[in-house]
C-alpha cells in the first residue's frame, strides 16, 4: 500500500498512512471496518498534548477492536479495513462537520490540541486522514461489490462504566432500517446465552449516528452493522479469541444466506 503523502507538514515520513488493510486476497465479500482501530498521533501533534498513559484509553481508541477484527476477517475469510491514527486526531465515524469530529474532552481528560484547532488545522487532517480513509473503504466496496453482492460490518468497542453507571450488555448490535444482517445476529447471540446483547444499545445506530455504515452501507443499499463488545470482554487474547469465534458463528450463516460468503 502506498503511503500518503503530508498535507501542510501534517504526515511526517516516518508516520503511517491512515488505514490498513487485511485479507485483501480473501474471498469474502463482507468487508470488515474498524473506525476506532488506532492509536497513533502524527509526530507533528505531539498527541495532542495529552499524556502518554491517555492514548491507552477508551478517549483515544476502541481497545480490543481491532485485535477482534482482525480475528474476525481470518475466521471469515474476509477483508478488513482498519484506521490507523487515534480518533482524537479526527474521529473517521464522524461527519466532518459534526461537533465530535474534533473531540475537546474525554473520559475526563482535557484535549489541548483540539481546544482551539484552527479552519486550516481541521482540513489538514481531514485531507491526510479523513477522507483518504473513507475514499480508500468506498473504493474498497466497490471493488467488493463488482464481482458479486457485497456486505459492511463495523466493529467498535465500549467501556463497561460510563457516566459512572455500570453498562449491562456484554455486546451491543446497532442498525437502522436494514435488518438483513442485525436481526439474525441478534437472535444467534442471544441463543448463546454469552450474556446480555443489546439492540442499539449501548449507543444507537439509527440516523444520524453511525456516519461510516450509512455513508458506504446504507448509500449503495447493501447489508450493513454496527457490532458494539465491552472493552472488559476484549483486554486478553482469550477474551479476543471467545468474541470472535462467537461472532463467526453467528455472522458466517447470515452471510451464506446474503451470497457475501462461499
Amino acid at each position: 500500500m502506498a503511503r500518503v503523502g503530508s498535507v501542510d507538514g501534517l504526515l511526517a515520513p516516518g508516520d503511517p498512512p491512515p488505514y490498513e488493510a487485511a485479507g485483501l486476497g480473501l474471498a469474502g465479500r463482507a468487508l470488515l471496518v474498524c473506525d476506532h482501530a488506532g492509536r497513533r498521533f502524527p509526530a507533528s501533534l505531539d498527541r495532542l498534548g495529552l499524556p502518554i498513559e491517555a492514548t491507552w484509553r477508551h478517549v483515544a481508541w476502541d481497545v480490543g477492536a481491532a485485535a477482534l477484527t482482525r480475528a474476525l476477517s481470518v475466521r471469515l475469510a474476509t477483508p478488513a479495513l482498519l484506521a490507523t491514527y487515534s480518533r482524537l486526531v479526527v474521529d473517521c465515524n464522524r461527519a466532518p462537520d459534526h461537533p465530535t469530529a474534533f473531540t475537546t474532552a474525554g473520559d475526563g481528560h482535557r484535549i489541548p490540541g483540539n481546544e482551539n484547532v484552527t479552519p486550516a488545522a481541521r482540513e489538514a487532517r481531514l485531507a491526510a486522514i479523513h477522507r483518504p480513509y473513507h475514499h480508500y473503504l468506498g473504493g474498497l466496496l466497490d471493488r467488493l461489490g463488482s464481482y458479486g453482492p457485497a456486505a459492511l460490518v463495523s466493529v467498535h468497542s465500549f467501556t463497561p462504566v460510563m457516566a459512572g453507571r455500570a453498562r449491562p450488555w456484554v455486546a451491543g448490535v446497532l442498525w437502522d432500517e436494514d435488518g438483513r444482517i442485525a436481526e439474525p445476529l441478534l437472535a444467534t447471540l442471544r441463543a448463546l446465552q454469552a450474556g446480555r446483547i443489546g439492540d442499539n444499545e449501548p449507543y444507537s445506530g439509527r440516523f444520524p449516528a453511525d456516519y461510516t455504515v450509512h455513508r458506504h452501507g446504507s448509500a449503495r443499499g447493501i447489508p450493513h452493522v454496527s457490532i458494539e463488545v465491552r472493552q472488559d470482554e476484549l483486554v486478553t487474547p482469550v477474551g479476543v479469541h471467545r468474541w470472535a469465534n462467537r461472532l463467526a458463528l453467528a455472522l458466517a450463516p447470515v452471510f451464506v444466506d446474503l451470497g457475501v460468503m462461499a
